[in-house]
């Protein structure tokens, strides 16, 4: 093996290596002829970048010791020392354990034991280490390590370990060996003490021992040995069908050459409760009676259940209760019903249930009582038949009943008049149960108006009689309500509507809608009917540029009204909004150019004679390609303009006009009548297209060119302006180079005779 001394020098000065004991190894690459290992020496690095090495080649232990490398620098006047300390690594061998056989070593419970470890040592000198699992116990060394330590029989089997480390190693020893240590008998019954069982059953009671080594093991009662069954960890006794006389004191004893030990338990044989219940009538009070060994009971909550078996209410665990609350002024009838003590002494029944019940009916004797699901207030159409109930509850059962209203006595004597066994859902104690009832009903008679009046139910039985009043009054369902007008947005709908006949009771309105795509209604609503003149509302968090279906229903106790017809309506879309507020923007601004214009017409005309003054600068050679297209595009955005104006202008190159009055055609509504003008593009002519509201026809006004020159035109005041594809197409062919003179791109307009 070699190892190479390092040494940074610096390489204009002169270097030397000394060996152990200060002998010189090498002055600047020569080596020392006189040392034995000369030939195991070289001189090796780059001296020209300051390496200035020292190898040994075949390192053995004789090598190692304190290295200097050495340099003076005559130029500098400086001198340099680098020591370097070689070590010989010899690793630490052959780790033992004391008194170990076959890895394990003896010890006996609570008797101190000495684990000593062992190893040849090693160059550095190592470190040994005792770990019980993973736990450091001791630490030390080197050669050996001793760790003393007490145990339990919970330290049996298990594994201390001993460690070795070195920085010769790559890896460190380890030697493992396993505890065997030595105890008495533990005896414990694995019964609950004291173990209880039904007569009659069978009951096996058991004890587990650990011990090391084996112990022996018997099962006593009082003294005297009974059959004892064991295996590996555990005896066992059963009783075969358990009597009073097997109660008594059980122990569990065991033996080995370390000790004894031993266990109790005791056996009593017992049964669960009989449950009995007695009542105390006056008192509405319940008893509960359990009968059984031992008498120490539990009692748990009581439970009243209908007579279907659901449960009312819980109340109070105890030996007692009382059947009327405290907090509250109740009915006889709703104390009736089915009452469950529940008790346990801890004693399984055959079943395998600790917990043993009782039942008993309670069934009060009282007047006849109205439920309070019965409605003092029925609802009845027109022409229909009749039909009007009450429920009560009878115990003992009635013995005579009537229906009578202000102007009849006895409906019990028609074919009208009807008592039918029934159930009714009623809350009693906050519980909604089945109840048996007798319904008193009032059907079939056609309604007139003068039924619509009061109703008394009438019903007795040996305890007293009950009565109960209805009043009927007419009713319906409302009428359907009105959309009258949906107003899109860009994500919401606005529709305003108008209410209808609410039948007589309070009604909302419900407005159903969805997309059209989709096959879910959606509800918004309610909407409260406050009796306004209309109504506006609102739905939002809709998808833009969306169709949606809506249809409006009324709805009031009685039922709703039908569905209104469908509206289907589309939301808007950003870019319509956009060109909205242009459109307005252009709008306004053309108002303001027409209202001066026709300012200065009106000023003209007052003077019986205007001049207008047309310079043309460029003919009009750009006609649209597409005007057809352009005409139907503006009349779709004209849904979303309804301005009114009767007069349209064409701007050109107006610096001051908005980019938004540059778009090819713009839309206007005169007098009713839509005029789609086209728009020059800002190159062409400026022009003003003016028409005038009605006005004398007699007054003919005129318009010529600059110093009375050629009459341009007669205004008819009277006329409105149109614009059509078909007018144009017209002009567009009616005009002739006749009419026209081009010079240098100039057009002078003359009329003709």
């Amino acid at each position: 093996m070699s190892t190479v001394l390092k040494c940074q020098v610096d390489k204009k000065g002169r270097a030397t290596w000394d060996g152990p004991e200060f002998v010189k190894y090498a002055d600047e690459n020569d080596i020392n002829p006189d040392l034995s290992n000369k030939e195991n020496l070289e001189i090796v690095g780059n001296i020209t970048n300051g390496e200035y090495n020292l190898a040994i080649h075949n390192v053995s232990k004789n090598e190692e010791g304190l290295y200097k490398c050495y340099q003076i620098n005559n130029q500098k006047n400086t001198a340099n020392e680098t020591f370097v300390t070689l070590t010989i690594l010899v690793k630490p061998k052959n780790v033992t354990i004391d008194g170990t056989i076959n890895g394990q070593i003896c010890g006996q419970e609570n008797v101190l034991l000495q684990l000593k470890c062992a190893v040849i040592s090693g160059n550095p000198k190592e470190t040994i280490t005792w770990y019980n699992m993973s736990s450091n116990i001791e630490t030390g060394g080197p050669e050996s390590l001793i760790a003393a330590i007490t145990p339990t029989r919970f330290d049996h089997r298990k594994q201390y370990t001993c460690r070795v480390n070195s920085t010769a190693l790559q890896e460190p020893l380890e030697e493992t060996v396993t505890l065997d240590i030595k105890y008495a008998p533990i005896m414990v019954f694995i019964n609950t003490n004291p173990t209880r069982t039904n007569e009659g059953k069978n009951l096996t009671t058991a004890c587990t021992y650990d011990s090391n080594p084996a112990a022996s093991v018997v099962i006593q009662k009082e003294n005297n040995v009974i059959r004892t069954l064991c295996d590996k960890s555990t005896c066992s006794h059963t009783f075969s069908n358990v009597s009073r006389n097997d109660s008594g004191l059980y122990k569990c004893i065991g033996r080995n050459t370390y000790g004894s030990g031993h266990a109790n338990i005791t056996v009593v044989v017992q049964y669960p409760p009989d449950i009995h219940i007695s009542q105390n009538g006056k008192k509405k009070v319940l008893t509960c009676q359990p009968k059984g060994i031992p008498p120490i009971y539990t009692y748990r909550k009581w439970q009243h259940l209908s007579e279907y078996g659901k449960r009312i209410r819980w109340l109070p665990a105890g030996a007692t209760v009382e059947m009327e609350s405290q907090d509250e002024n109740i009915d006889n009838y709703q104390m009736n019903g089915i009452y469950i003590c529940s008790a346990e002494n801890g004693i399984l029944n055959a079943h395998g249930s600790v917990v043993q019940s009782g039942k008993y009916s309670v069934l009060l004797k009282d007047k006849p009582k109205f439920v309070y699901s019965t409605e003092h207030i029925q609802y009845g159409r027109f022409s229909f038949p009749i039909n009007i109930s009450v429920s009560v509850y009878c115990y003992p059962e009635f013995n005579s009943w009537n229906v009578s209203s202000e102007d009849y006595c006895c409906y019990n004597e028609t074919n009208f008049g009807h008592v039918t066994d029934s159930n009714v859902t009623v809350r009693i104690f906050d519980a909604a149960i089945q109840m048996k009832v007798f319904k008193m009903s009032l059907t079939t008679l056609m309604i007139k108006e003068e039924h619509f009046t009061t109703y008394t139910f009438w019903i007795k039985n040996e305890i007293g009689y009950s009565s109960f009043k209805v009043k009927l009054i007419s009713s319906d369902r409302p009428e359907t309500p009105n959309i009258t007008e949906i107003i899109p947005g860009m994500n919401s709908l606005q529709i305003k509507f108008v209410r209808n006949y609410n039948g007589g009771l309070e009604q909302q309105f419900l407005l159903s809608y969805r997309k059209l795509t989709d096959k879910k209604w959606r509800i918004s609503g309610p909407i409260n009917d406050t009796f306004e003149q209309y109504y506006v509302h609102m739905i939002t968090d809709l998808d833009d540029e969306t169709y949606y279906e809506l249809r409006l229903y009324a709805s009031n106790a009685i039922g709703t009204s039908n569905f209104t017809s469908a509206w289907i309506v589309r939301t808007l879309d950003a870019e319509i909004k956009l060109n909205v507020l242009l459109s307005v923007l252009g709008a306004l601004l053309g108002c303001l150019v027409i209202a001066i214009s026709a300012f200065y017409v009106f000023w003209c005309h007052k003077k019986d004679e205007m001049a207008v003054e047309n310079y043309i600068y460029q003919s009009q050679g750009n006609f649209l390609s597409n005007q057809s297209d352009h005409q139907r595009d503006l009349r779709e955005r004209s849904l979303l303009l309804h301005g009114n104006g009767n007069i349209t202008t064409g701007l050109g190159n107006i610096n001051s006009v908005p980019n938004a009055l540059n778009t090819d055609f713009q839309h206007q509504r005169s007098a009713g009548i839509d005029s789609i003008v086209e728009t020059q593009d800002i190159h062409d002519l400026n022009y003003v297209e003016v028409a005038f509201g009605p006005s004398n026809s007699n007054n003919t006004s005129f318009i010529h060119g600059i110093n009375d020159r050629t009459i341009y035109s007669d205004i008819d005041t009277t006329a409105f302006f149109e614009s059509s594809q078909e007018t144009q197409d017209n002009s567009s062919r009616d005009s002739s180079e006749d009419d026209f003179m081009y010079v240098d791109g100039i057009v002078h307009y003359t009329k003709r005779s």
